[in-house]
This record gives structure tokens, C-alpha cells and sequence, in this order.
């Protein structure tokens, strides 16, 4: 978060989100604070959080063991809600048009997720195991492109997220 100073990170042995404060100023680089976020009981325990993503003043973190995206308030750390998502969902990113798009390894597909509404809009199937997940988008070059990892391969899977594009939420290439 950085309006913050904050860094965080999904914490694979219990139901919480570790938050580091930085300190950008000291050499080396150190944390001033660290604190666990703690999420409701009845979330992820175990290894199940995979993915923090900060959007304006909300935190999303792919819950795997609930299908479902956490939201978090960004400057409170309160607890907000749930969106669902997708089976076993282990990624997640946003694109500029607030379409968030999630993965599951498990199960072999994306989700496209409309923030606004916080409903699932489509979920695509896939014949590899698609795991992190990234967008990359400059308008002006002409980029609007997702690229997931694959679980078990050494490839990335493209995808165009340009909703003026004819292949809108295609998986147009995988690449090594």
C-alpha cells in the first residue's frame, strides 16, 4: 500500500495477513512494525490465503479454503465482507475496467469477477492449472494483457483484457 508505507502478505498458517511498516529511509531497508491482520473466524486456516491485492482503500485476499475473496478495509484493517469467487481460488488481479479475474489451480479455470456488482460474471475452463496471475496494461502502447502462471509448468498463459478487443478475455497465447 503505498500511501501507506504498508506491505503485505498472506500468512499460509492461520487466518491472518501480516503487515509490515517500512522504514524506506533507514539502510538497510527495515520494518518499524509488524502486526498480524487477523480475519474472522470461519476464513481461510492452514495453507489457504494466496494473494493480496490493495485497490484504493480496499485489501482482496484469495481465500482458497472458502471460494471466496476477503475484503478488508485498507486504512481500518476492518473486516468488510466477502465476494464470491471461484473453487479453490489461489490468484487474483484487477484490470483498469474493475474486472477482477481469479484462478484455480484445482479446478482448471478463471473467473471474471465485476467488482462493482461483486458478482461472478463468466468462469472459463482451461486444459492447464493456472496459478498467480498479473495485468499489464498501457493504454497507450496498445496493452491490455493478463499473464497467469501454471501450476506444474515452466509457461504463462496470455490473455487480452481489452473490452474493445474481438478476443476480450481470450487465451490468446501460452508462452516459455
Amino acid at each position: 500500500l503505498p500511501q501507506t508505507g504498508r506491505v503485505l502478505v498472506p500468512n499460509r498458517f492461520f487466518n491472518a495477513i501480516t503487515t509490515f511498516e517500512i522504514d524506506y529511509t533507514a539502510e538497510p531497508l527495515e520494518a518499524r512494525n509488524r502486526h498480524d491482520l487477523s480475519l474472522p473466524i470461519g476464513m481461510a486456516s492452514g495453507d489457504y490465503f494466496r494473494t493480496v491485492v490493495a485497490i484504493g482503500s480496499k485489501i482482496y485476499v484469495a481465500d482458497r479454503n472458502s471460494d471466496r475473496i476477503v475484503v478488508i478495509d485498507a486504512l481500518s484493517e476492518e473486516f468488510i465482507g466477502t465476494i464470491p469467487a471461484i473453487q479453490g481460488v489461489t490468484g487474483i488481479a484487477r484490470t483498469s475496467d474493475n474486472l477482477m479475474i481469479a484462478t484455480s489451480f484445482d479446478h482448471r479455470r478463471l473467473a471474471f469477477i465485476n467488482l462493482e456488482s461483486e458478482s461472478v460474471l463468466s468462469v472459463i475452463g482451461l486444459t492447464r492449472r493456472p496459478y498467480g496471475i498479473a495485468v499489464i496494461e498501457q493504454p497507450d502502447a496498445g496493452i491490455h494483457r493478463a499473464y497467469f502462471s501454471m501450476f506444474t509448468e515452466d509457461r504463462l498463459g496470455v490473455m487480452d483484457v481489452d473490452p474493445t478487443s474481438e478476443r476480450f478475455l481470450d487465451v490468446i497465447a501460452y508462452i516459455q
